[in-house]
């Protein structure tokens, strides 16, 4: 079953402190979205999460799991602002 693979990843990830924490008390969370994606075969989640550290830093984080990718967990933490530039 899916699902338990699933649901045994993200729990070996929050065993290891490298799940995100979205009520964390030193972290203001501003906006966080879950993205899923799923075959036959493969699956992927994502979370994308911005906020506020204790240093008043605003925090860009990404979170992927996925039973298809080479590194799970924090994929990327980037303490800015993050924009894109209509091309």
């Amino acid at each position: 079953m899916q699902a338990n693979l699933i649901l045994k990843t993200l729990d070996k990830y929050a065993e290891d402190y490298n799940f995100p924490v979205l009520d964390s008390y030193n972290f203001d969370l501003a906006q966080c979205r879950l993205s899923v994606f799923k075959n036959e075969e493969e699956w992927l989640l994502v979370f994308e999460i911005v906020g506020v550290n204790p240093n008043l830093d605003i925090a860009n984080e990404l979170y992927v799991y996925g039973n298809a990718t080479k590194q799970q967990g924090v994929i990327i933490s980037i303490d800015d602002i993050v924009s894109f530039k209509n091309l």
